[in-house]
């Protein structure tokens, strides 16, 4: 089972950081990443943060989303939380979520920009 999460999440990882590529950012994936970001992108203007999520469940609003995953975003004793990385004005902290084929409608990527304590969703990743 253990397994099958990593590959599902090496997978997701691998098609944020090639999504990015196709924006014209040079991404990298944090191999083993037991930090706070799984994708690091830049680009000449900017540099981007980015933690990525994969559901099977249909998650609609932007409040489910920081339910869903408020431990990565909030932090507990033991992990630092997203929001309480303050990155520089280059930079940019976002949550990239796929969504499985079994979400109908959801399917595929959702973008949110992290802010001081809270995610705005973008309609689309604006380049």
């Amino acid at each position: 089972m253990a397994r099958r999460n990593y590959d599902r999440g090496y997978e997701a990882e691998d098609r944020a950081a090639k999504d990015l590529a196709a924006r014209g950012f040079r991404a990298w994936r944090s191999y083993a990443s037991k930090g706070p970001f799984d994708v690091y992108a830049a680009r000449t203007d900017r540099m981007l943060l980015v933690q990525v999520k994969r559901t099977k469940t249909r998650i609609v609003s932007t409040a489910a989303v920081e339910n869903e995953f408020a431990k990565d975003l909030v932090g507990d004793e033991k992990h630092i939380g997203i929001y309480n990385i303050r990155p520089p004005c280059t930079m940019q902290r976002l949550i990239y979520l796929w969504s499985d084929r079994c979400c109908g409608d959801l399917k595929g990527w959702r973008w949110y920009l992290v802010c001081d304590d809270h995610l705005k969703q973008l309609q689309d990743f604006y380049v």
